[in-house]
């Protein structure tokens, strides 16, 4: 009897990048208290050999409620985020 693997997707908010983990830390903690679910992600660009820390927000299953947090979480920072999509 075969197993089929299910994959879990789901969405984040990608609120900015920085080139240090101390500035991504700084944004990450403005955010936290701002009461957003939020955190960093590591990000290495092989064809430049740089690493960047990605601020995130939330891990939705739906992604209209995604944009829901989105559209709120950009109107009170103003500035322009985009959700991402996650496969695991």
């Amino acid at each position: 009897e075969k197993k089929i693997g299910i994959k879990k997707t789901s969405y984040t908010i990608q609120v900015a990048s920085w080139p240090t983990m101390e500035q991504a830390s700084e944004h990450q903690l403005e955010l936290k208290n701002l009461g957003y679910d939020s955190y960093i992600q590591e990000y290495h660009m092989k064809n430049k050999n740089i690493t960047w820390w990605r601020v995130r927000v939330g891990h939705f299953i739906d992604k209209s409620k995604a944009e829901i947090v989105k559209t709120k979480l950009s109107e009170k920072t103003g500035t322009e985020l985009w959700i991402d999509f996650i496969s695991e």
